[in-house]
């Protein structure tokens, strides 16, 4: 019986131990998700979102960007640059087909659906 024993205690030793690993594991992986920037970080498109812009994937950066080329060439930015003024297919791709301005928090938050996170 005693060698039963030292099994069993040594299995519970090894149950623990791999326990604390999924726990910390577990806590690195949401750390590093906290730690990424939604503003830089790349990923994948969806499909409206990879027509329009002809990139399979990209940042809210690079969107961005992309967009302002047209915002400012056309003077479409507010005076104080709070609003933007869409063109129907940009109100469209970003499902405010009936919004022609809109403000630049909202619309950083309807482009962040256009990624697949």
């Amino acid at each position: 019986m005693r060698g039963m024993e030292k099994l069993i205690h040594d299995l519970e030793k090894v149950y623990d131990e791999i326990t604390a690993i999924a726990l910390l594991t577990h806590s690195l992986e949401k750390e590093a998700k906290a730690m990424r920037n939604p503003y830089t970080d790349i990923y994948k498109l969806r499909a409206p979102a990879r027509k329009f812009f002809g990139m399979e994937e990209a940042s809210l950066k690079q969107m961005i960007q992309t967009l302002l080329t047209s915002w400012k060439s056309e003077h479409r930015i507010s005076a104080n640059g709070r609003r933007v003024k869409l063109s129907p297919k940009e109100a469209k791709l970003l499902g405010l087909s009936d919004q022609e301005e809109v403000d630049v928090y909202d619309l950083y938050e309807q482009l962040k659906t256009l990624q697949k996170t």
